[in-house]
């Protein structure tokens, strides 16, 4: 599935529609790769290339990462997990809570401080 992924990134999506949607690291572009990363039926191993094909296509680090994230948390394998021991309500839920806990992550990146030795010192 990856790999017909990354094919059709490639030979269907020309990379100035891709700049204009996800090419910017406002919290649009970021909700927008996630939930495109969210419905593909890949394993784990497959969003990487998926990922560094979006990346080298223009994406921006945000949304690549956004993507990984989104693709990892709502895999075939967890979501028919949390259907089968926690029911259709839940699982939505749960998949709802993957991208917005995604998004919100990436946007909060640039408001907290670097964390330095001196900085975990004083934490500590």
């Amino acid at each position: 599935m990856a790999v017909g992924f990354i094919g059709f990134i490639k030979v269907w999506l020309p990379s100035d529609l891709l700049s204009r949607c996800i090419g910017s690291e406002a919290l649009c572009s970021i909700t927008k790769t996630a939930v495109i990363g969210a419905p593909l039926p890949v394993v784990l191993l497959e969003c990487f290339p998926a990922a560094m094909s979006l990346r080298r296509s223009g994406a921006p680090s945000s949304s690549t990462v956004s993507f990984l994230i989104a693709t990892a948390e709502t895999g075939v394998a967890s979501i028919s997990l949390s259907y089968t021991l926690l029911g259709a309500v839940i699982m939505l839920i749960r998949a709802m809570a993957a991208i917005i806990s995604t998004t919100f992550l990436l946007l909060m990146k640039d408001s907290a401080p670097p964390m330095t030795l001196a900085r975990l010192r004083q934490l500590a």
